[in-house]
């Protein structure tokens, strides 16, 4: 046995109900020799413990090695995965050396979208998705060479911050209703931010580069495509 696999249950704190920001606690419940062994363990925490459930990690922790390589063993691990309050896989990562970009189907947000970040220690909040991890084509075609931390979305959120890379197991859907405030200054918010980009990098105005991009892309102004 080279690894074991550790469970914990993120929760929210009782009765903890309002975004933007909500208090979060972690519980262990115990190790395992094999994956298949972890995730019946957290399938008897659901069936005995179902309240308040924020998600599930699983975590593949090496053993009888000493860990001196920082991008080797991030954090001591070798695998993590994340499942929600129901026991469905969400995301996997194998920590290795190097990043070599997402395939798509598994990045599971787009630009714009409203979600809810884990902190990884006491909170959770609200943000929206800026950009996504790149694809392992993109990397390929523009030869990159990345690290485990470019596994990331870049989200924007109501804080001090201009924005945060958080690692793709840390991104969710909101799990209750956003007030509608919240998504209209989230949705303006990004409006903005890509109205700026564009007049910034394009040296015209946003309108024009739709326009351009449309007609470049074989598409009609109602968004339909050519034939």
């Amino acid at each position: 046995m080279n690894s074991i696999f550790s469970v914990q249950a993120v929760r929210y704190s009782y009765g903890e109900r309002r975004y933007l920001e909500r208090e979060v606690y972690v519980d262990h419940y115990g190790y395992s020799d094999s994956l298949e062994g972890a995730e019946m363990l957290m399938h008897q925490v659901i069936e005995k413990w179902d309240y308040d459930l924020f998600c599930f990690y699983i975590r593949e922790d090496p053993i009888n090695r000493l860990r001196i390589d920082l991008y080797q063993d991030i954090q001591g691990e070798l695998s993590e995965r994340v499942y929600d309050a129901e026991g469905n896989l969400l995301d996997t990562r194998d920590h290795v050396n190097e990043f070599k970009g997402r395939n798509p189907e598994t990045i599971r947000f787009k630009p714009g979208d409203i979600v809810e970040v884990y902190d990884g220690y006491k909170k959770s909040y609200l943000g929206y998705v800026m950009e996504v991890p790149i694809t392992i084509d993109d990397a390929n075609k523009n030869k990159l060479h990345m690290d485990y931390s470019d596994d990331s979305y870049m989200i924007k959120t109501d804080g001090t911050f201009d924005h945060e890379h958080i690692k793709s197991l840390y991104v969710f859907y909101p799990h209750f209703n956003v007030p509608k405030q919240i998504i209209e200054r989230f949705r303006s918010n990004y409006r903005s931010y890509i109205r700026d980009y564009v007049e910034k990098w394009f040296k015209k105005p946003l309108e024009d580069w739709q326009k351009d991009w449309m007609q470049e892309h074989g598409m009609n102004p109602d968004g339909s495509f050519k034939l």
